[in-house]
Order: C-alpha cells, then sequence, then structure tokens
C-alpha cells in the first residue's frame, strides 16, 4: 500500500467518527508538498495536539520530519508514524 492510499483509508476513517455535531475531534491534512516535514495528518481532541506520520511498511522518516516531530513533541503535543489503518485508529 502506498502512503497515499493509506492516507485516504486514514482521511475516510476519520470523517466517520469525526461528525460536526460531535465537536470531540478537529483534524486537518497539510496539503502542501513543498514544505518539508509537516506531518501528514494533525488533530485536536479534546485539548490534545496530535500529529500523525503516515509511511508504508519499510518507508523511513527524513531528518526533517524527526526534526519537526521533536518540536512538536516539545511543544506538548504527542503522535506517531503509522503504517496502516490499524495503527492509525
Amino acid at each position: 500500500m502506498t502512503e497515499r492510499q493509506l492516507k485516504t483509508k486514514c482521511i475516510r476513517w476519520l470523517k466517520n467518527i469525526a461528525r460536526p455535531a460531535s465537536n470531540i475531534i478537529w483534524w486537518y491534512c497539510p496539503a502542501d508538498k513543498f514544505t518539508s516535514g509537516i506531518p501528514d495528518i494533525i488533530i485536536c481532541s479534546r485539548g490534545k495536539f496530535l500529529w500523525i506520520e503516515l509511511k508504508r511498511p519499510n518507508g523511513k522518516i527524513t531528518k526533517i520530519q524527526e526534526w519537526t516531530h521533536m518540536e512538536m513533541n516539545r511543544a506538548g503535543a504527542f503522535g506517531g508514524v503509522c503504517r496502516s489503518l490499524e495503527d492509525f485508529k
């Protein structure tokens, strides 16, 4: 499965759980392919900031992604690398 296919599945799952009336979760998928290091999905739920980096099973994190993740965590966010829809859930 490609990263794009995984992202599509994750977004579809988010759309099913994040109904506008719930006001429990907000999420955003940056589409800027020219800004390196930004995670694939950013989520805020109940005051918690979560970042998700999507990778193929053998995909590697770049140095700029590693630095961005570290800086986001330092600022109080948390997140991780997901390699499947099951990881994402």
